[in-house]
């Protein structure tokens, strides 16, 4: 009788170690906090680019994806299947990727992580010995959240010393182009342009109006501290995150560009434009009323705080050419044939001789630094 009580409080103890293992989307979750739901991959049979997620639901509940290996073998387990993986997604919530998790990838190429950091075991992504032990990082790019090397640093010492040693480890972050397809962007380290986006610089056309030049396409490297306009290749109908790669300080793959006169700077942080003498300093912005353009980012065209790694306008002006309160995206020189719509705030006009007009009539004008015409 004590013999069948012992098997079957074994039985129910084997049950129990089953119900904490549970396959979804070809990965063996492993139960490591019931709790507080929460799970680790040990097995994937997934291949070529494979995204391991935040979270995943099995009966009901939702667990959250904190670790990568069980610290024995590589998660993909078969021979076969490892030399297909190409590229790997981790999520940002993922605190450890045990020894031996990615080991032998040999294809393997890009490796993302959401995380800003995580720990490594031993040989977590080690080549093969056709390879050598640091073939992997040799070719493939380790990219991390913007500010999180110093953090690979100090957690993940093995990825930092592989990746970075080989130049390869990059950090990337999310700026928002708004559905009307441009945004500024500002960085004063090396960064790949992102997909379907175009780089301009902005120069003065002169009356008081703006060119641009094209001086980056998609996928080159903008060189070191250089302020952008970007423009989106495609139509948008909603906000786009597009992810920008920093590349190290050895990158050879800089794209050095004539970019004279541009009047385009920027903020690695959130703080003060410049504040030159005779300067007058705009975002961008897209107002309903006159769309998208130059507007003055404080009262006057003053000094204002900018964003985090977004770039602002500075104009220089002169008495004769009043610099205007607004530049359209796309400014024009030819003289207006109606009246200037008023804008936001007080409208300046001056005579062709720089004077300044307090009640204009008809005849030709300077508003806003345009030509124009009353009627």
């Amino acid at each position: 009788m004590k013999k069948i009580f012992i098997l079957i409080a074994m039985a129910c103890m084997t049950m129990g170690a089953w119900a904490d293992d549970f396959w979804e989307d070809g990965n063996l979750y492993v139960i490591t906090d019931a709790e507080n739901k929460i799970v680790k991959v040990t097995v994937s049979n997934s291949a070529g680019e494979v995204e391991f997620p935040e979270t995943v639901t099995h009966d009901a509940v939702e667990y959250k994806l904190t670790e990568i290996g069980d610290g024995s073998n590589n998660v993909f387990s078969d021979a076969d299947r490892i030399v297909t993986i190409t590229k790997i997604i981790l999520s940002k919530n993922i605190t450890a990727v045990a020894a031996n998790a990615f080991k032998s990838c040999d294809n393997l190429t890009e490796v993302v992580s959401y995380s800003s950091s995580f720990t490594t075991g031993d040989d977590a992504f080690r080549g093969s010995d056709a390879i050598g032990w640091d073939g992997i990082a040799k070719q493939c790019k380790f990219l991390v959240p913007e500010g999180a090397t110093e953090n690979f640093k100090t957690s993940s010492w093995s990825i930092y010393d592989i990746f970075y040693e080989n130049h390869n480890i990059r950090e990337r972050s999310w700026p928002k182009i708004s559905s009307i397809g441009y945004a500024t962007y500002y960085n004063s380290y090396a960064y790949k342009m992102p997909e379907k986006v175009e780089g301009y610089i902005v120069k003065s056309a002169g009356s008081g109006a703006l060119s641009l030049t094209k001086v980056y396409d998609p996928g080159e490297v903008v060189e070191t501290g250089l302020a952008l306009l970007w423009k989106y290749t495609e139509d948008m109908t909603e906000d786009k995150w597009p992810y920008v790669e920093i590349m190290s300080s050895g990158s050879t793959e800089i794209k050095d560009v004539d970019n004279g006169g541009n009047l385009l700077y920027g903020t690695d942080i959130d703080d003060y434009t410049r504040n030159e003498t005779g300067c007058k300093y705009y975002r961008l912005a897209n107002n309903a009323t006159y769309g998208l353009g130059w507007y003055y980012g404080a009262e006057g065209g003053g000094q204002f705080q900018n964003k985090a790694h977004k770039a602002y306008l500075e104009v220089p002006t002169d008495p004769l050419t009043p610099a205007p309160q607004f530049f359209p995206l796309y400014g024009t020189t030819d003289i207006s044939t109606t009246v200037v719509p008023e804008m936001e705030g007080e409208m300046v006009y001056y005579n062709l001789a720089g004077q300044r007009v307090e009640n204009p009539t008809k005849g030709l004008y300077i508003v806003n630094g345009k030509k124009v015409i009353i009627k």
